[in-house]
């Protein structure tokens, strides 16, 4: 679901030469595709379908797209994306880092990376357009519940 390496390794308990003897073999049967995100080398079951999400939006360059995308993310920031689409818009960003937890200013920083990469709107604290649907949407994107549970 657009994992980075270490969290890949971390989850899986795996060594080093293991796993990247593993991710080759799948990524030359392309069961495994990579994507640079935020920096990182991303890894997706299968062809990278979250992006589909993007369709519509203009964006055709595949590294803004992948931008766009909630992965590669830290704690704070998966925990502000978890939270916006799930629950009402805070009032404000000292009312959001009192529901997470965490000092206004790291919630801050995270903010402005996610208004940054296009996951969050310019404006208000909610999910930028393409991503807004995750509040109602019957589809199920596991990469969501996954940073959940390791947040």
């Amino acid at each position: 679901p657009g994992i980075h390496y270490r969290e890949l390794q971390r989850q899986l308990d795996a060594a080093n030469g293991t796993l990247r003897h593993h991710l080759d073999v799948l990524i030359s049967e392309r069961s495994v595709t990579t994507m640079s995100v935020n920096g990182r080398t991303c890894y997706y079951a299968g062809a990278p379908s979250q992006v589909e999400i993007l369709a519509g939006t203009g964006v055709t360059d595949q590294a803004r797209a992948a931008e766009m995308l909630p992965v590669g993310l830290s704690t704070v920031q998966r925990k502000v994306v978890a939270r916006l689409s799930r629950a009402p818009e805070p009032a404000s960003q000292a009312e959001l880092a009192r529901d997470l937890g965490r000092s206004r200013a790291s919630v801050h920083s995270a903010i402005g990376v996610l208004r940054q990469r296009g996951i969050l709107s310019p404006s208000g604290l909610c999910l930028a357009p393409h991503l807004s649907g995750l509040q109602t949407s019957q589809v199920d994107y596991p990469w969501l519940d996954i940073r959940v549970e390791y947040a």
